[in-house]
Parts: structure tokens; sequence; C-alpha cells
């Protein structure tokens, strides 16, 4: 069984080679909670060119989040989704 801390790097390591991040600024644990076996992990990020339309309406100051779920048992990332905050 892997920690949570583990599933934590497993998710920002596959974030950060899927995606550019802006330079000096990692991926940040917004939550993180076990579902069964299963870890579920929400990260966010600053994309190197953030939404102007985000910014100028405020949301999140062009942060993007990211939910990945993460087995339990060996760290395999199952799923990555697109998480908006309500």
């Amino acid at each position: 069984m892997i920690t949570a801390k583990d599933a934590v790097q497993k998710a920002a390591e596959y974030l950060q080679g899927l995606i550019p991040i802006q330079p000096g600024r990692t991926p940040v644990v917004e939550e993180i909670e076990k579902d069964g076996p299963n870890w579920l992990v929400t990260l966010s990020y600053v994309p190197p060119s953030p939404n102007p339309y985000a910014l100028a309406l405020g949301q999140g100051a062009g942060k993007e989040y990211k939910r990945f779920e993460v087995k339990g048992d060996n760290g395999e990332i199952v799923s990555m989704k697109i998480r908006t905050l309500n």
C-alpha cells in the first residue's frame, strides 16, 4: 500500500510529464482523500499561459485544477479529470 504522500508525488510527476508548468511554480496539493483502496488527489497549478477570461472573471487567478485517482496498492494513475470549483 502506498501512503498519501506517495500518491501526491505520483500525481504531481504525472501532471508535470503532461502539461508544461510555469517555471518556479510547482503543483500545489488542494485535496487528498482515500476512496476505497485508491487515493483521490486534487492538484492546482498555473499553466504557462493562463486563460485571460478566467483571470478577468476572478476565477482562481488563472489556476487550473486536476483530480487524479491513484491506485492504493502500486501508485498507478487510474484517471485524471478536470476539477472545477463550485
